[in-house]
This record gives C-alpha cells, sequence and structure tokens, in this order.
C-alpha cells in the first residue's frame, strides 16, 4: 500500500524544521539591520539624586562615553546641586 506523503511528517518535525527556519529568519533580519544602524547617543535622566543615584550616573557616564546626562530631579535640590557638581568635575 502506498502511504500518502502526510503521513511522512509528525508534529516532532514540523516543530523542529519551524525552529529552525524562525532562527534563521530572524539572524538574516538582525544582521541586516545591524549593518545599517549607527550608533545613537544615550540620553539619560535620572529621578533621585542621592548616594544611589549619583554612583548609577557616575557608572553610566564612566561605562560609555555615549552617554550624556540631561536631566535629574529630586525632592532636595541639594542632591541634584551635587550631582551636577560631581559630574562636571568627573566627566
Amino acid at each position: 500500500m502506498n502511504e500518502s506523503p502526510l503521513k511522512k511528517h509528525n508534529r516532532r518535525g514540523f516543530m523542529s524544521s519551524t525552529a529552525a527556519a524562525s532562527l534563521a529568519a530572524s539572524t538574516m533580519v538582525h544582521s541586516a539591520t545591524a549593518a545599517k544602524s549607527e550608533p545613537r547617543p544615550l540620553r539619560l535622566a535620572v529621578i533621585g539624586c542621592g548616594g544611589r543615584g549619583r554612583g548609577a550616573i557616575d557608572d553610566s557616564l564612566t561605562i560609555n562615553s555615549g552617554v550624556t546626562l540631561v536631566a535629574a530631579a529630586d525632592l532636595q535640590l541639594e542632591n541634584c546641586q551635587r550631582l551636577f557638581t560631581g559630574v562636571s568635575k568627573a566627566h
């Protein structure tokens, strides 16, 4: 008796080939867009300029030169002033 071509395929084979095709397609799309994109500067804002906020901002500015601090907010004005004084001296 002749087997139908559909009987040769099973769910496991279908899932395997679908996963492989999806991975290949996503890799091609990613490499195509990655080749065309240019690095863009990261503009950073912080809410809460106390010790933790200052530390996070300092780390961000130190690790990557493409990061710019554009805004800061805190309930205590002195915290923002200390942040900007420290940032302007260090970076």
